[in-house]
């Protein structure tokens, strides 16, 4: 098999996705992607490229309603075809924990998803989500992070809602 039919296109293949690791910038501003392209050689030579550009990303016009204090204590559940998991809803609160992801989204909702992403990839349960509805510490409102690792704990903070995985009975 050579170098080229080993290499993942990643926009042909969500096996790819599963494979590789996620990196999303912690600059909500500006995101730069890179590509490069693998190493061909001929019976003399060999060529490698790559390129990098940097874009401007979107932020949310409208932030969706969290619907704090409302949802407090509610449960959420996101599933795939290999992972189930509940989240439980804290409003004016914040998560201890270790960043995995940090991305400027319009809803709770979409928040929670992007963390769920992570923890079915990277077939783990322990990620929860920070959303910074109201833009406080000087965040743009809609700013979501993920968070995982072991022992974490829900503390308080105005503005910001999360959603914390629970631990299944399994």
């Amino acid at each position: 098999m050579n170098e080229s039919s080993r290499r993942c296109d990643i926009n042909a293949s969500p096996r790819c996705l599963r494979r590789s690791h996620i990196f999303i910038s912690h600059d909500i501003r500006t995101a730069a992607s890179s590509t490069s392209s693998g190493t061909s050689s001929s019976s003399s030579t060999s060529t490698s490229s790559s390129s990098s550009a940097s874009a401007a990303l979107p932020t949310p016009t409208t932030i969706q309603d969290s619907g704090c204090p409302n949802v407090n204590g509610n449960t959420v559940t996101k599933s795939s075809t290999k992972l189930a998991q509940t989240y439980k809803i804290y409003c004016d609160s914040d998560l201890t924990g270790t960043d995995q992801a940090s991305l400027v989204v319009t809803s709770l909702d979409e928040c929670i998803t992007l963390c769920f992403s992570l923890n079915w990839t990277q077939n783990r349960k322990d990620v929860g989500s920070v959303w910074n509805e109201k833009g406080v510490v000087g965040q743009t409102a809609g700013t979501c992070w993920c968070k995982g690792g072991d022992n974490i704990q829900v503390t308080s903070r105005s503005g910001v809602v999360v959603a914390t995985p629970i631990p299944s009975s399994s």
